[in-house]
């Protein structure tokens, strides 16, 4: 069971360590490009949770 599922790790936590892992300079361009494309799309929805 993962640390996430076991509650030692917030999502929220997890998300900004993906993030940060992707757009660090070990992180590669694919996944920098990928993340993005994601925040672009993400500029454009509008936020139904606000």
């Amino acid at each position: 069971m993962s640390d996430l599922q076991q509650g030692n790790l917030t999502r929220d936590t997890f998300i900004l360590a993906i993030i940060d892992g992707a757009r660090a300079s070990t992180g590669g361009a694919a996944n920098a490009a990928y993340l993005m494309n994601k925040e672009l799309v993400g500029v454009h929805l509008p936020d139904h949770h606000a």
